[in-house]
């Protein structure tokens, strides 16, 4: 997966890297997570798949940065991302 901690940091939308634990985060990661690049948040009770082990606590962080960011039909634009008009179901 080489460049792809660069291809995350520079994508010009809100970020969030939920994982369980730091250990691994590589240099680029950190140095974008100390310029505030993006929103990081450990899980240190969980193993691997978060989504999983915690679901509900996954889905309360999840939802919380949303609401945050204002993602949604009434949010932010995201480039690249096509909103459905009106009449589309």
């Amino acid at each position: 997966y080489e460049g792809l901690s660069e291809k995350f940091l520079s994508c010009a939308v809100p970020k969030l890297l939920l994982l369980a634990g730091t250990d691994r985060l590589d240099r680029t990661l950190t140095i974008g997570q100390m310029q505030g690049k993006f929103q990081m948040i450990v899980i240190r009770h969980t193993g691997h798949a978060i989504q999983e082990d915690v679901p509900d606590e996954f889905t309360t962080h999840l939802l919380s940065f949303i609401s945050r960011n204002r993602i949604g039909p009434h949010g932010i634009e995201i480039p690249g991302i096509r909103r459905p008009s009106p009449s589309e179901p």
